[in-house]
């Protein structure tokens, strides 16, 4: 019985121990299939997020390259604003001056008139109480004489003298006083005080003679300068012969645009090397048309791109030698404006300032003439000039009238007194550079 017991209890704890030994290992299995799983799991993941998965191959069509587009053409450059220049010491100076002016006194700068018109003479030949009482009381800019105001050289020289007496008397400004010598048949002081006299400007063109148009502006400017006088209302800058316009005739250097602008260079070069101010006209130039355009609104039909490469030349030599003035004819320029006259244009206006580049006074021809006269009234024809940019008013018919015209425009807001100060500016500008204003 204690054999068969012990027999028993050997065999219960064999069998204890084999199962303790299989639940080892069934734990160990079971480990290790769990740990295989965990890294396994681990691994997919950390391969599909950092290694790049092959793409299998696949069968594709061969198909024609494709055209390579054409590269887009690069923008042009926008062209640089040119950069506004410094003002010079003489436009500084100027508009000191200029906030010492009243509005009236600032109006009658703009005003270049005949002593006639001042003082209601036939010819005026003295300088006597009567311009005194007139310029103080129509202080202008400027005054324009002509044939009938000379006697002889002393006579003259007095006029002169004593007109700008008068404005110093009066504490006003000095004014431009001018007169027309061309040469050729337009030369009044010449002929009068048989002073140098010279072939019209036609035959120096003929003859190609630049040195002879020099020379002619150098003696032309001694002549008047000693005499009183700081504007020539000259050369004309018009391309033209007898035959398209006999009003200019062989006042004009002639119709070859490259030499005429050649020749009214070296005319402004020699005349305004004397202190003696260039007024070329008649802007944009009446080469096409058969008169000055004083009597009808002559129209000028040619394009812009034409005036350009033809009667546009001589002016741009003109303004590049910064001529002291340049006239705007009473001719309506159709490709820009069909309306207006050049001397009431805008956009005549912008062309000479901005496509020119010019920068000295722009001046009206002559207001007084039926082309004006039978269209507007006075103060209607100078607000219009004014306001479409030019500077100067050349022999308005009735001065009272113009004046009181634009002093109501102000008033009213239909012109700017900046847009007077921007003119005015111009004037004193060149009065400065010319030494007539301390």
């Amino acid at each position: 019985m204690i054999l068969r017991y012990i027999k028993l209890r050997s065999q219960s704890h064999g069998k204890g121990m084999l199962m303790k030994v299989f639940r080892t290992i069934l734990a160990a299995v079971a480990c290790f299939l769990i740990a295989v799983g965990i890294f396994s799991v681990l691994g997919y993941q950390l391969y599909f997020r950092y290694a790049k998965p092959e793409v299998p191959a696949q069968t594709t069509v061969q198909q024609a390259p494709e055209a390579e587009p054409e590269p887009e053409a690069e923008p042009e450059p926008e062209p640089e604003a040119e950069p506004t220049p410094e003002p010079t010491k003489e436009e500084l100076r100027a508009q000191e001056l200029l906030a010492d002016l009243s509005l009236e006194q600032k109006l009658y700068q703009l005003c270049f008139v005949t002593p006639e018109s001042l003082t209601g003479v036939e010819a005026a030949t003295r300088a006597g109480d009567a311009t005194r009482e007139a310029l103080q009381t129509n202080p202008v800019g400027g005054l324009i004489y002509d044939e009938k105001n000379i006697e002889d050289e002393d006579q003259l020289k007095d006029l002169l003298l004593g007109t700008q007496n008068h404005l110093k008397d009066g504490d006003e400004l000095p004014a431009f006083l001018g007169i027309g010598e061309e040469g050729g048949d337009v030369a009044p002081v010449a002929t009068k005080l048989d002073l140098t006299t010279f072939a019209p400007a036609a035959e120096l063109g003929a003859s190609e003679d630049l040195d002879g148009a020099k020379s002619m502006g150098s003696i032309i400017a001694m002549d008047l300068s000693d005499l009183g006088f700081n504007v020539d209302f000259a050369p004309i800058a018009d391309l033209t012969d007898s035959d398209s316009n006999p009003v200019i005739g062989n006042r004009s250097f002639g119709p070859d645009a490259n030499l005429s602008a050649s020749l009214v260079g070296s005319f402004v070069d020699g005349l305004q090397s004397g202190k003696v101010l260039s007024a070329v006209s008649h802007f944009p130039g009446l080469g096409s048309i058969s008169d000055v355009a004083h009597v009808d609104r002559t129209k000028i039909t040619r394009s812009v791109e034409d005036l350009k490469q033809n009667e546009l030349l001589p002016f741009q030599t003109a303004v590049d030698k910064q001529c002291g003035f340049v006239i705007v004819s009473h001719a309506v320029l159709t490709e820009l404006d069909d309306q207006r006259p050049c001397s009431m244009s805008p956009a005549v206006m912008q062309l000479l300032r901005d496509d020119l580049g010019y920068r000295g006074i722009i001046l009206t021809d002559t207001l007084s003439v039926p082309a004006i006269t039978e269209h507007y009234d006075s103060g209607e024809a100078a607000l219009n000039a004014i306001n479409a940019g030019a500077d100067m008013l050349l022999c308005p018919k009735d001065l009272e009238e113009t004046i009181e015209t634009l002093q109501k425009a102000v008033e009213e807001n239909k012109l700017t007194e900046e847009r007077i100060d921007e003119s005015v500016t111009r004037i004193l500008t060149a009065k400065l550079r010319l030494g007539l204003i301390e």
